[in-house]
């Protein structure tokens, strides 16, 4: 009898609760926004004036060299047609002797050079300099000088980027993105990566299982250099006048393309693929210094060949922000592949969806995948709070591509005064979420006992806090005692709580747990906010009696839980980012 009537108080609650949707908001990520303009900044770049007689002497066109591409056996490099070569930023990488990595290359030095843009000033009058090709590096630095800055007292963020397999800085449409970046304030540092040096392999031979296995160590040595040659790249950049003292060394981000966009993601953390017939993974070079990164198009593997080993296990190691910028219809990095890796990221991450494109750039793809990257890296690299509370409110952008944002997920910046972290546990055996708003009940999720922190969290107030003119409202808390299973519910709604209150037949009052703002009449969270949704189980059902609420401020989470079977009660209540 008693769980009857606990099942017909359980059904009403529910349908009061109901009735409140009216006090539910919106979005987070629900608002298509202009699309960014090239930055204000006039951009130079550093030398990589070309020998055309040694060119020509050697024989091939300049893209052999930029790409290391050999020719009857004899290996081409950038490094042999240099006009300047002491003016041109170049360095030698010695290999470690680790033949886990570099079975091939292990205690070789093998040269690089870096091609490096930066914000000027309108007082720089230099020369462009076209290169053979047609294309054109913008007030080049020539023997004997300088970088020019806008202010020789300021420090700028950093962008390291790393191209395609076996592209180049200056290949297609890659200049542009340096040029790009350059002009919104980044100083960016584009090695030649030469891959042919390594091994002769484009993505799209990967398809192709006979010239993989045959080339598969030399494929994963390539992979190894590339984190390996960006660290050092890095270091040398840092330690040159001229260049070390301009560089804001707390904001260093990272852009890679395809390969490229591999690259970055080993940097900061993530496991490679080292065996074929077990797709175990292993840790290559990593540089703590990248705070965060955009890959376009990156590739991730294909199947049956994840890059991050099996079930893209190595992916778990990634805690920095990422975001991967993806084409629906590329077939050299699969969509399906990307979202696997991407969901296991355990920070910061995005997925942003381009529908239709393949595994390439075009010019008129820029306002879309710049925009997006900027932001990002504009929120993430330099600690950009606007940029930041821009990128938590952007669905898409208003350009000519179809953009989809499949995965979101941000990471709470560091507390603040008055502000404390509610971190999200898991328990297996009930499938049950649990909020934990303090120290004492997150040293309760013990892991011993089966709880799981499943990497998401959000800030809340610790007292009431005013908003632009707007107070923050208190959040109740109750406990389900028995026969529901133990749970805990959240609510910003005052009838809410006092109908818990004034029915305490199965609900354990907590008080207050914490404060938080309410959404606008649109639905919106204020700037500097972001919004919390609250998701429901439909557990109320007898037998089992099983109830369970889950917060979240990523609303790719909302509808993967939606899909399984959880309702979306909405944006409940906006907490600082």
């Amino acid at each position: 009898m008693y769980k009857l009537a606990t099942h017909f108080f359980y059904l009403a609650l529910i349908t009061f609760l109901s009735a409140f949707s009216a006090f539910v908001g919106a979005a987070n990520h629900n608002k298509v926004i202009p699309a960014l303009a090239p930055g204000a900044f006039p951009v130079a770049c550093s030398n990589l004036a070309h020998d055309e007689n040694a060119m020509n002497q050697i024989g091939g066109p300049a893209e052999d060299f930029w790409e290391g591409n050999p020719q009857n056996g004899q290996l081409r490099y950038l490094t042999q047609i240099l006009a300047e070569p002491q003016a041109a930023i170049q360095f030698g990488l010695k290999v470690p002797d680790d033949r886990g990595l570099y079975n091939h290359f292990a205690n070789d030095t093998l040269p690089f050079v870096s091609l490096v843009c930066y914000p000027t000033s309108l007082a720089n009058t230099r020369a462009d300099y076209r290169l053979p090709d047609g294309q054109v590096i913008p007030r080049m630095e020539r023997s004997g000088d300088a970088p020019i800055f806008p202010d020789s007292a300021t420090r700028y963020p950093l962008v390291v980027y790393s191209h395609g397999m076996g592209g180049s800085p200056v290949k297609e449409y890659y200049l542009d993105t340096l040029l790009r970046l350059a002009s919104h304030g980044y100083i960016v540092m584009a090695i030649f990566h030469g891959d042919a040096r390594v091994v002769r392999l484009r993505i799209e031979n990967l398809a192709d299982a006979f010239y993989l296995l045959r080339n598969f160590d030399r494929y994963f040595e390539l992979q190894s250099l590339r984190p390996l040659a960006l660290k050092r790249a890095l270091d040398d950049l840092l330690s040159r006048p001229g260049y070390g003292a301009q560089i804001n060394t707390s904001q260093i981000g990272g852009l890679g393309t395809s390969l490229g966009g591999q690259a970055l993601l080993l940097s900061m953390g993530a496991h490679l693929t080292r065996s074929l017939s077990t797709l175990a993974s292993r840790p290559v070079e990593q540089d703590s210094r990248i705070k965060a990164a955009v890959g376009y198009a990156p590739y991730f593997g294909v199947r049956p060949l994840p890059a991050f080993g099996n079930d893209q296990a190595g992916a778990d190691f990634v805690t920095r922000p990422y975001m991967a910028i993806a084409g629906s219809a590329d077939t050299t990095a699969p969509l399906q592949i990307t979202q696997q890796a991407v969901n296991r990221f355990k920070g910061t991450r995005y997925l942003v969806v381009l529908d239709g494109i393949e595994h390439t750039y075009e010019p008129e793809y820029a306002d879309d995948v710049f925009t997006w990257a900027i932001t990002f890296l504009d929120a993430h690299v330099k600690d950009d709070r606007s940029a930041l509370s821009r990128l938590v409110k952007m669905q898409a952008v208003a350009a000519g591509l179809n953009d989809t944002l499949s995965i979101d997920y941000t990471t709470p910046t560091p507390l603040a005064a008055q502000e404390a972290l509610i971190s999200e546990h898991f328990y297996a055996p009930l499938q049950q979420y649990f909020d934990a708003a303090n120290d004492a009940e997150r040293a309760f999720a013990d892991p011993a006992a089966g709880w799981t922190f499943t990497g998401d969290a959000f800030k809340a107030l610790t007292t009431p806090k005013s908003n632009m003119n707007i107070s923050s409202q208190p959040v109740c808390r109750f406990f389900g005692v028995a026969p529901l299973k133990p749970t805990l519910f959240y609510s910003e709604n005052q009838a809410e709580c006092d109908y818990l209150r004034a029915n305490d037949h199965n609900w354990r009052d907590l008080g207050t747990a914490f404060h938080a703002w309410l959404p606008d009449a649109a639905g919106d969270c204020a700037d500097g906010l972001i919004g919390v949704y609250r998701l429901y189980n439909n557990g109320w059902q007898p037998p089992r009696y099983e109830p369970n609420h889950r917060y979240t401020t990523s609303v790719s989470g909302v509808a993967d839980m939606v899909r399984n079977g959880w309702t979306n009660e909405g944006m409940r209540f906006c907490v600082p980012l």
